[in-house]
Order: structure tokens, then sequence, then C-alpha cells
């Protein structure tokens, strides 16, 4: 019976535990939340211009005075542009403030050409609410169709 019952608290404290943890891991990510994150690797349509990859990420802003810093695949970190979802022009870090509500537009470009299973590891986006760091956790970019570039 004291054997049950030892058992019994156990399960209560991992399940406990679980929860506490998943609650943790979902409020870092309230900030922005991800709608969409993919890559292509490409190739230049001249000789000698070279080949790399193109990130994209579209998040949505839940809170006001963002700012999106870069983004680290593995243990590389990339500088990255953004814009909102219907402008034209791209900004540099620190050059434009995301408010509540925003869908932001964010590109990195890196120099290799990445392989699936080279960037579904610690990935995560950095940005600023008010000077103070975050990050958005990215679990998996889709691969996009490759495209010549000139």
């Amino acid at each position: 019976m004291k054997r049950s019952i030892n058992i019994l608290f156990i399960v209560i404290l991992l399940t406990q535990a679980c929860k506490s943890n998943k609650d943790l891991q979902t409020k870092e990510n309230d900030n922005l939340k991800l709608i969409k994150a993919s890559y292509n690797n490409w190739i230049s349509g001249i000789k000698g211009g070279g080949k790399g990859t193109e990130f994209y990420l579209t998040v949505l802003s839940t809170v006001n005075d963002i700012k999106i810093d870069s983004i680290s695949i593995g243990s590389e970190r990339f500088k990255t542009i953004s814009k909102p979802i219907n402008d034209e022009k791209y900004y540099d870090i620190g050059e434009i403030k995301y408010n509540k509500g925003d869908t932001i537009h964010i590109r990195a470009s890196g120099g290799n050409d990445y392989r699936i299973n080279e960037i579904d590891n610690n990935n995560y986006l950095e940005y600023y609410i008010k000077n103070d760091k975050k990050t958005l956790i990215i679990k998996k970019f889709i691969k996009i169709k490759s495209v010549n570039q000139q």
C-alpha cells in the first residue's frame, strides 16, 4: 500500500513538473507567434557568382515595441532584415519598431548551401522588447524551391 502511494506521488510530481516546464516554454514565445519558417538554397546566375541560403520567417507581434535582431541556425548567427508584411522595403536591424498586431516578414542570408538536417537543431530568432533581449525558438524550417539569382 505504501509503495502504491509513493508511486502515485512520483507520478503526480512528474506530471506537475512537465506542466510547469511547458508553461515556461510557452511564455517565452508569447511575444511573437511564428506563422511560417522556410529556407531555400540559391545559385548565382553568373559564373563565379557563388551560392548560399536564404532564411524567411513570418511572425505576428502580440506586444508593442519589438525590434528584430538576428537568426541563429545551429552555431551560426545571421543578421536580419525585416519589414511589415505589406511594405515593399526591408529595414535593417533597429531601423524599425513593430507593435501589437503587426505581421512581420524577416529575411537572413547565409553563405553556405544548408541541408535540412543541418538546420533542424538549435534555431531561434533574437529580438528585443524595450531593450530586453528575447528569443523565439524555431523548431522546423520548410525547404522551398531553389532559385537562380542574377
